[in-house]
C-alpha cells in the first residue's frame, strides 16, 4: 500500500517532500526536521527523520 512518495522539493529551503496520495505533503528540511501546516496556516514542526 503506497503510503506517501519521497519527492524534490521546489523550495530551495527543504531538501524533500512527502507527499501523500491525497495531496497533503510534509516539507523536510536540510537538518532533518518535518514540516507541516497548524491550524492556522502557520509553519509547525512536526518531527524529524531518523536515519537508521
Amino acid at each position: 500500500m503506497l503510503v506517501a512518495l519521497k519527492t524534490p522539493s521546489a523550495n530551495p529551503a527543504f531538501a524533500w517532500i512527502y507527499q501523500f496520495p491525497n495531496g497533503a505533503y510534509y516539507s523536510i528540511d536540510h537538518q532533518g526536521a518535518i514540516w507541516g501546516m497548524n491550524a492556522y496556516g502557520m509553519p509547525m514542526q512536526m518531527g524529524y527523520v531518523q536515519y537508521l
